[in-house]
This record gives C-alpha cells, sequence and structure tokens, in this order.
C-alpha cells in the first residue's frame, strides 16, 4: 500500500526550528490564554486583558490605510497604488470574542503592496456579549457591500476571495455559503483561504484531545469549549451541527477553489482534513497544507515553516485573480 504523506519532504529540514519556536512560545500563549484550570468566566477576562495589551496595530498609518465604515461595520481597508487585481476580505481569528481587525495589520499591508490587492479587514461584534449570529451577520453584510460596491469604489472588479485564521476562517466559510444560498452570487467568489479553522463547532476528536501528535498547543479541549460556548450559548449538540453554525455538515457544493492550511500539532487539525475531504466529495478544488511541528498559532511565529505556509497563501491569493 503506498502512504501519501499530509506534507512534502521540503518541509522536512524545517521542523527542528518549528518545534524550538513552538515549544519557546507556549509559555507565553499560555500567560494569555489563562489556565484550563480557572472558572471560564475568570479564564475569558484574563484572555481579552492580556490580548488587548499586546495588540499592535501599525503605528504610524501608511499611505495605503483607510479606516472606514462598511455595512455598519469599522473596517480597515488597504488600496494599493494602481489598479487593483481584486479584493479581498481579511476576517480576524480570536475565538468569536477576542481580537480586532487591527491583528492582521503586518500582513494585509503587506499582501495589498505586494500582491496588488485590496484587503479589507473586517470588525463584527464580539461574543459573549453578541452571541450567533451576530458575528455571521456582520461579515455576510460587509461581504455584500463589497460584490455590490468595490468594483465602482476602486475599480477592482467584480471578484471577491476571503479568508481568515481560526475563528476568523469559520466564518468565512459561513459567509461564502450565505453568498451562495442569499445572494446567488458564488460565482463572484474567487476563493477561500482557510487556516487553522474550526468548522465542526460540536467537537472532533483532535478538538477532544484524541490527537495523532504529542505536540504542545496553544489551544486546549477546555479553550475550545469555552470559546464555542461563548459563540452559541449553551446550546445542544444538535444545534451546533446546524449548517448555519458548523459549515462542515453544509451542502457545500458549488464553493469556489479553497486553500486549507493547518498545523500538524494544532487541537483543530481534524477540522481541516475533514473540511477538505467534503469539500472534495462535493466538487470543490481543494488544496490542503499540513505543516508538521506546528501549533494553532504557527502563522505567527517568525520561523522559516511559517513563511512557507504565507509563501502558499500568496501564490494562491494572487492566482484567484489571474496572477501567479
Amino acid at each position: 500500500m503506498t502512504r501519501t504523506p499530509l506534507w512534502p519532504d521540503e518541509l522536512e529540514p524545517l521542523r527542528p526550528e518549528a518545534r524550538h519556536m513552538a515549544d519557546s512560545a507556549l509559555p507565553m500563549f499560555a500567560e494569555l490564554m489563562g489556565s484550563p484550570d480557572l472558572a471560564p468566566a475568570e479564564r475569558f477576562r484574563i484572555q481579552r486583558q492580556r490580548y488587548d495589551e499586546i495588540r499592535r496595530p501599525l503605528g504610524n498609518d501608511p499611505r495605503e490605510l483607510e479606516v472606514r465604515d462598511i455595512a455598519g461595520r469599522s473596517c480597515r481597508v488597504f488600496v494599493p497604488s494602481g489598479t487593483p487585481r481584486g479584493v479581498y476580505l481579511q476576517i480576524h481569528g480570536g475565538g468569536w470574542s477576542l481580537g480586532s481587525p487591527a491583528d492582521g495589520d503586518v500582513e494585509n499591508l503587506r499582501r495589498c503592496r505586494e500582491l496588488g490587492l485590496v484587503v479589507v479587514a473586517a470588525s463584527y461584534r464580539l461574543a459573549p456579549e453578541h452571541r450567533y449570529p451576530a458575528a455571521t451577520d456582520d461579515v455576510f453584510g460587509v461581504a455584500q457591500w463589497l460584490l455590490e460596491n468595490a468594483a465602482d469604489e476602486w475599480g477592482s472588479g467584480d471578484r471577491l476571495a476571503l479568508g481568515g485564521g481560526s475563528a476568523g476562517a469559520h466564518l468565512a466559510a459561513i459567509t461564502a455559503l450565505r453568498i451562495r444560498d442569499e445572494l446567488g452570487a458564488i460565482g463572484r467568489i474567487a476563493g477561500l483561504n482557510l487556516v487553522a479553522g474550526l468548522f465542526d463547532l460540536s467537537g472532533t476528536p483532535s478538538q477532544s484531545g484524541l490527537r495523532v501528535s504529542d505536540g504542545g498547543d496553544v489551544l486546549d479541549p477546555a479553550l475550545i469549549e469555552l470559546q464555542v460556548s461563548n459563540f452559541v450559548g449553551e446550546a445542544m449538540l444538535s444545534e451546533r451541527r446546524d449548517p448555519r453554525i458548523s459549515p462542515l455538515y453544509a451542502d457545500l457544493r458549488g464553493l469556489p477553489r479553497t486553500l486549507l492550511s493547518a498545523g500538524y500539532d494544532d487541537h483543530l487539525l481534524d477540522d481541516s482534513l475533514f473540511f477538505a475531504q467534503r469539500l472534495t466529495a462535493a466538487g470543490t478544488d481543494v488544496d490542503l497544507r499540513v505543516y508538521p511541528e506546528c501549533n494553532h498559532s504557527f502563522t505567527g511565529l517568525p520561523t522559516a515553516m511559517a513563511a512557507r505556509a504565507q509563501a502558499v497563501v500568496d501564490g494562491f491569493l494572487a492566482s484567484c485573480f489571474g496572477a501567479e
């Protein structure tokens, strides 16, 4: 029987550095996320306080950055010089309850400049103050506005790519499904860039701790449950499997080409593995990339492995709009 590896041999030399950096960063992330031994409310309070303390948006707003209202949400918009190749709607992560559009400033500015894309970083109402469907409605509203107005606003054409990490990947997938079902405009979605996403809010084996790797992770089962409960409340298991909440259970036919990226040590690995298979079965062009020695936060670490993952995303987004 032929074994199909989850990653190419060219990543093997990058594993020691990735493992060392992941292990070195874990104490910092553990302090940020709070101990799983704490009561959920206290753990969340610590997370939000510390998350806000370390946020570092761009100090001096570059000429490409506009902060503007789109569909009632404050968005950070990066507009390249010259005619844009397209528009990329980027959705921040943070377990639906942390973070802001400023979290992605560095990468969003770089992609604006290097790829020639208008990059719109959307805000959305955060849980638990605003539970489902607040975040999904907010992101969908921004996406709808872009589909209706981006071409006239920036001369960017009428197609849109969507993406994000973690909860942002979840919201991107949900938004694409709503664009298909409510607007009938899925043909105008150029691609989905889904990094370390959570697509089954009812739980997967790796979410519950039954992982193929023993590597440390930023996430843990208690933290995942806390974030999901913040987002959906005390929903029954069957309600969490509603396809409007968990895209793994949706009819996925007709979705655009999709890039899925995940770390092998991530508690959300199964979400990407399962979602890739369901998308493939539905006829979607899927590119699944798994990165060894990498946990949930790996794309934000200064490693060659993270740089490789970012380069793959850059190539994917460029190809969505006809450039390589």
